[in-house]
């Protein structure tokens, strides 16, 4: 069996953009290693029956990446999934007559220490290959951000798709309902565009004319956010019209000036 890097080399030594296609996967023992504490996937992490007959029929073809821990360990950031598949397939391999497969590995001693970093990699590569759940991706991104130093913010918010500032706005997406979540996923709203739904979420049918908003950015020759940038700003100038009325509303309560009553529009 080939042997591992030592965890010697630190972040301070080694590019922020080292590219894995340049290292040499390694062979591990399946069972040297457990699940990242900073892999991006919290939900929907054990794997399907397909992916585990595929891994007993031909092994796992793509490298996973891992961390070194300080227990002789390895913590899977990418490929966790498809790591626990050989477990499982390793433990009936005997019973079954076949032999115990290794996994090919990257292991990426470079990012000891760099918590941040390796979450941002790791969301990155399983939003690609299996989207993740809305809030994973979302709790991801800003946890990964908060972390970094200015360089590697630049540079995820980058591949990201994310406007400068963007980052602090996507612990509140946070709060967003699962239901709310997964209609702006599936209608395409990438990251940046459920910060700014979150924003205006409190103004009726804001996700409805968002959605649509961004339909017909889609359907339009050329692309562009002409549709969604036009109806975000009504969006927001409206929250801010209702804003002033309630705060209005509250001063003349507070002073006992009686209300004069309205006619179709219902008070909130």
């Amino acid at each position: 069996m080939a042997t591992a890097p030592t965890a010697d080399q630190t972040a301070e030594s080694v590019p922020v953009d080292t590219d894995e296609e340049n290292l040499t996967a390694v062979l591990l023992d399946p069972d040297t290693i457990v699940r990242d504490e900073f892999n991006a996937r919290e939900h929907d992490t054990e794997p399907d029956a397909d992916l585990i007959n595929s891994v007993k029929a031909v092994g796992v073809q793509d490298p996973v990446s891992v961390r070194p821990r300080p227990d002789g360990t390895y913590g899977a950031f990418k490929g966790w999934r498809r790591t626990q598949a050989t477990q499982i397939a390793n433990a009936t391999a005997e019973a079954e007559g076949h032999a115990k497969r290794q996994i090919k590995a990257y292991v990426r001693a470079d990012l000891v220490g760099r918590d941040a970093w390796t979450q941002f990699l790791s969301l990155i590569e399983n939003h690609q290959r299996q989207g993740m759940s809305p809030k994973d991706t979302l709790k991801a991104a800003e946890l990964s951000l908060i972390g970094m130093d200015e360089v590697e913010q630049k540079k995820a918010a980058r591949a990201l798709g994310l406007k400068r500032g963007t980052g602090r706005r996507l612990g509140r997406a946070q709060q967003l309902d699962d239901a709310t979540l997964r209609r702006a996923s599936a209608g395409g709203m990438d990251l940046e565009q459920i910060a700014q739904l979150a924003e205006v979420e409190d103004v009726p049918r804001a996700q409805d004319r968002l959605l649509k908003a961004l339909a017909r950015d889609e359907a339009q020759e050329g692309g562009g956010r002409g549709h969604w940038d036009q109806e975000l700003a009504l969006l927001k100038a409206e929250q801010d019209d209702r804003t002033a009325r309630k705060e209005a509303v509250a001063v003349l309560e507070k002073a006992d000036i009686p209300l004069l009553p309205t006619h179709g529009c219902v008070r909130e």
